[in-house]
Formats: structure tokens, C-alpha cells, sequence
């Protein structure tokens, strides 16, 4: 998937485009080339509270 950042009113305007994917499962990825960037998010929903000990 690749998103062109030509057309979108933002603060990237006309700064390349993100490559990667937006994902169906509470995950995404995108790479932007031009400042060999990554963003990567991923959400986990639980019905009951958890906590991660470390």
C-alpha cells in the first residue's frame, strides 16, 4: 500500500509518499523513504484488565 502525500492538507504536503500497511487487526506499519522513517502501532483490547509486569 503505498499513500502519496501530494493531495493531503497536512504538514507533509508534497513530501513523498508512506509505504506499508494499515492492517485489519489493530496494527499498522509505514515506512516513509524520504527520512528512513518507520511508524508502527499496535492496540490489544482485553475484556478484563491486564497488566504487563517487567
Amino acid at each position: 500500500m503505498k499513500i502519496p502525500l501530494d493531495g493531503l492538507a497536512t504538514l507533509f504536503m508534497g513530501k513523498g509518499e508512506l509505504i506499508g500497511h494499515s492492517g485489519s487487526t489493530g496494527s499498522l506499519a509505514f515506512y516513509y523513504p524520504e527520512k528512513d522513517m518507520f511508524l508502527l502501532e499496535m492496540s490489544i483490547k482485553w475484556k478484563t484488565p491486564q497488566f504487563l509486569c517487567g
